[in-house]
């Protein structure tokens, strides 16, 4: 089994960076503001940025509310998009275990360990 990213996975990438663009552009507007001594222009480049970062937030989290949850059967590859190439990982191996550590000097806390093995 095979859980691949959307493929509209590269125009994610591109919104961030375009955003991140457009917060140094409007906080730049601030700075230039600030040292010709102008409120107006400092506040309408920290207006603008805020409003970038609510707009973007609000996507965000409208995407995540509406996306699926996909639970993958112990080995099934999950892959994540980088901007030029794909990455898979899959979860080979679970344990949950009470102590971690040498045998001789175990760590012992109130919870458990879960410790997870991927294979890339």
């Amino acid at each position: 089994m095979f859980v691949y990213t959307p493929h509209f996975a590269p125009l994610v990438v591109l919104a961030f960076l375009c955003t991140a663009g457009l917060l140094i552009l409007c906080l730049l507007i601030g700075v230039i503001g600030a040292l010709r001594k102008s409120r107006g222009l400092v506040l309408t480049g920290l207006a603008l940025a805020a409003a970038a970062t609510v707009i973007y937030g609000t996507v965000l989290l409208g995407f995540s509310l509406t996306s699926d949850d996909v639970e993958l059967p112990p080995g099934a590859r999950k892959y994540f998009c980088e901007i030029d190439c794909h990455i898979a990982y899959a979860v080979t191996n679970v344990q949950v275990l009470r102590s971690v550590g040498p045998e001789m000097q175990p760590i012992d806390t109130p919870g458990e360990f879960v410790i997870v093995q991927l294979k890339i």
